[in-house]
């Protein structure tokens, strides 16, 4: 297959993100988010779904750079697909802690939720040990 038959294959961006926003709940979000009078970046999120988007209509055959590393789409592809409301909070919480200016924000929130996928359980599990 060449490449503008593979480019034909893939989501709209409006496809995409609507695909990343249905797997992390992203209405739901919103809704608790206004419900609860909680102050949920929502911002942020719909950010991060538009990394996920983005990062689901590259082509699987190329390479991302995820905190300094090569990492082949495919492989960035699957972590992402594994991601849930929990790790969109996590990430957006985490995000909103920092202290610092961040210089390429997409490249650091793309780094950020990748390695939630590898870390949430840790945070969570951290988070409960200190209170």
């Amino acid at each position: 297959m060449n490449e503008s038959e593979n480019r034909s294959l893939r989501p709209s961006f409006r496809e995409a993100i609507s695909r990343a926003e249905r797997q992390v709940g992203y209405r739901e979000m919103k809704r608790r988010s206004e419900k609860l009078e909680h102050i949920m970046n929502m911002e942020i999120v719909h950010e991060l779904c538009a990394i996920m988007a983005e990062v689901y209509m590259m082509s699987p055959d190329r390479q991302i750079r995820i905190s300094g590393e090569w990492l082949e789409v495919e492989l960035v592809q699957s972590v992402f697909k594994e991601l849930t409301d929990e790790h969109v909070i996590q990430v957006m919480t985490d995000f909103n802690r920092l202290c610092y200016d961040i210089t390429n924000k997409k490249a650091y929130l793309r780094a950020m939720l990748y390695n939630s996928a590898f870390s949430l359980q840790a945070s969570v599990r951290n988070e409960t040990n200190s209170h």
